[in-house]
């Protein structure tokens, strides 16, 4: 039995030029790079208050960035934007070019890793504009000079597996007289490596398997140490310091797993994200609750304060009752508005009036069913020119049309009403007009 350890330098290369050569296809630009471009650090800093990153999760695991001033980009994709365009106008522009160039990139070189390292998967490439802090986890920067000014390259790779490999290895390179013991260690490493790939769904399964194995390692120890003849104190230090890596820093290795699940169901995580003094961004992670901290609604007294909705999981009575009191709360020179709202946080705005004005809600997150394959696919709403929601056409790889899940009911009860009321608000206008 042999298990593949991973060239983690190999996998930088392979990221680098893939995203370097992807870039400088698709833009017809040369990037050059500087006498000191490449930096190992400790903590992911953005350079650049434009990025846009794309995950990996499975045999490799990590992040790729992409980072710039917005100057930078904007003169990339030749956009030449005129004074009085609005900045989320400008932003809009840069968006789409970057998110279809991260999206092309990253499928090509997800090709050429999974020739090696499966099973693997890609996550959606997200866009964050403004000055944002993130936790230590190591990366590196590889930075690159345009004749617009310079792009910055990040890429952060995963490596707790390699601890665990490089242990059993060492047992499998003994004589193996015991290889009963040999074979049960490499069948629960291969269901940690399972685990892995499917994290999202239970972080808890992938702590417990490291302990087995640690269990197994030290009820077997003499056995081991007399037919082996190997010293397993290092192995068993090794899996030990992994686990306790794994407890302490799980949640900010994988970039979207904000925290481990009992944070998640039970707390709300607050994310803010300052794009300039009067124009504030919130992410919202968890369980809303009545001890939950609402500060941030205090602390803009005057612009645009941007919600996401869209990984609010639980709502609780007291919860709801403690954010209708800061949204009443807040300055009418405070522009509130929801994003990628779910068919949950809908049904709590139908249900509870004053929980939110169901005319702030931008853009909604749907699912879609494909009645024929039964695949499912997340679909992003958003508002057209007369502001009104329409439901889009939806097309299954397998070529039949996608239909909104049965269970958005909240999701086609809300868009009637919405729609409703934009209709009457638009002919009150025209009447008052005439008058």
């Amino acid at each position: 039995m042999h298990l593949e350890s991973i060239d983690y330098d190999a996998v930088i290369d392979v990221l680098r030029n893939g995203f370097i050569a992807g870039l400088e296809d698709i833009l017809e630009i040369t990037l050059e790079a500087g006498e000191t471009s490449t930096h190992s650090e400790k903590t992911y800093s953005p350079q650049g208050n434009c990025f846009v990153e794309v995950g990996f999760i499975g045999k490799v695991t990590g992040f790729v960035a992409i980072c710039a001033d917005e100057a930078v980009f904007s003169e990339c994709f030749d956009l030449q934007a005129e004074a009085s365009v609005l900045l989320d106008e400008i932003r809009h522009q840069i968006t789409g070019p970057l998110k279809e160039i991260a999206n092309t990139t990253a499928g090509k070189i997800l090709k050429i890793l999974l020739q090696t390292y499966s099973p693997m998967t890609m996550q959606a490439p997200k866009v964050t504009y403004g000055a944002v802090s993130y936790p230590k986890v190591g990366c590196v920067r590889h930075s690159m000079k345009t004749n617009s000014g310079e792009i910055h390259f990040y890429f952060s790779i995963d490596s707790m597996k390699l601890d665990v490999t490089k242990a059993i290895e060492k047992l499998e390179e003994s004589e193996q007289k015991n290889q009963d013991v040999i074979e049960w260690l490499g069948t629960l490493f291969e269901e940690l490596e399972l685990t892995e790939t499917n994290l999202v769904d239970d972080v808890g399964d992938t702590i417990r398997k490291i302990e087995e194995i640690e269990r197994v390692l030290s009820d077997s120890e003499q056995t081991l140490d007399d037919t082996l003849r190997t010293d397993l104190q290092e192995a068993l230090s090794t899996l030990t310091h992994t686990r306790q890596t794994m407890n302490r820093n799980l949640a900010i290795t994988i970039h979207d797993l904000r925290v481990c699940n009992n944070q998640m169901l039970n707390h709300l995580m607050v994310t803010k994200v300052w794009e300039h003094d009067t124009y504030l961004k919130v992410t919202l992670f968890g369980y809303l609750e009545d001890r939950s901290n609402l500060a941030f609604f205090n602390e803009i007294g005057s612009g645009k304060l941007v919600i996401n909705a869209r990984n609010l999981l639980r709502f609780s009575d007291n919860g709801i009752r403690a954010w209708g009191k800061q949204t009443k709360r807040l300055s009418d020179k405070v522009d509130l508005s929801f994003e990628e709202c779910t068919s949950h946080f809908l049904e709590v705005c139908l249900e509870k009036p004053r929980f939110a004005d169901k005319l702030s809600v931008e853009s909604i997150l749907s699912l879609y069913t494909c009645a024929s394959c039964h695949y499912r696919e997340e679909v992003i709403l958003h508002k057209d020119s007369h502001r009104q929601f329409q439901l889009p056409k939806v097309l299954c790889s397998c070529g039949n049309i996608m239909r909104l899940s049965p269970k958005q009911e909240s999701t086609t009860e809300f868009l009637a009403q919405v729609n409703n009321m934009l209709v009457n608000e638009q002919t009150t206008t025209t009447q008052d007009q005439r008058h």
